[in-house]
């Protein structure tokens, strides 16, 4: 049997990059420069340039992750 897995496949190691990434961005969110005090707060900083709005940006971000990691699992072999 071949261990390799293909391009389309992910690892447990992949999966768990992902989910720290994706919650290092959310810290960061949180915490930088000060701890944020609201959810105005936080919306206000994941904003991009106030051209696009930090609910779109959050939105866009949980869809994305979400995405990522659904081909994850369903792409993940079983170990024998």
């Amino acid at each position: 049997m071949n261990n390799e897995h293909s391009q389309n496949e992910f690892s447990l190691a992949e999966l768990t990059a992902l989910l720290v990434l994706a919650l290092c961005w959310l810290a960061k969110v949180l915490i930088y420069p000060t701890p944020a005090e609201n959810f105005h707060e936080i919306f206000e900083r994941a904003s991009i340039y106030h051209l696009i709005p930090g609910w779109l940006v959050i939105t866009a971000g949980l869809v994305f992750n979400r995405i990522l990691f659904v081909f994850a699992l369903v792409t993940m072999k079983k170990k024998d």
